[in-house]
């Protein structure tokens, strides 16, 4: 009995591993517009809002993220968000 996997027997775990994913996110960026400066009620910003003089910086949260959730997973993702959030 061998330890070293062969390359045809990583190819059919990966394959296992890719059929059991029910939901895959590939790529995932987040990013969020913030106002340049700080703008105290409402009325100021629509005023600056419909005359265009709001400058906003981009700030990237995440940036290229990919990954799987497979089964099982997700109902314990909603399970803890129970527990954290009651």
């Amino acid at each position: 009995m061998s330890l070293h996997t062969t390359h045809n027997e990583l190819s059919s775990i990966e394959m296992t591993e890719l059929a059991e994913a029910v939901i895959r996110l590939e790529n995932i960026s987040v990013y969020y517009r913030l106002p340049g400066e700080r703008i105290h009620t409402f009325k100021e910003y629509a005023i600056r809002f419909l005359q265009r003089k709001i400058k906003f910086k981009e700030f990237h949260a995440l940036q290229g993220v990919s990954f799987d959730i497979r089964k099982g997973e997700l109902q314990l993702l909603f399970r803890c968000a129970e527990l954290l959030c009651p």
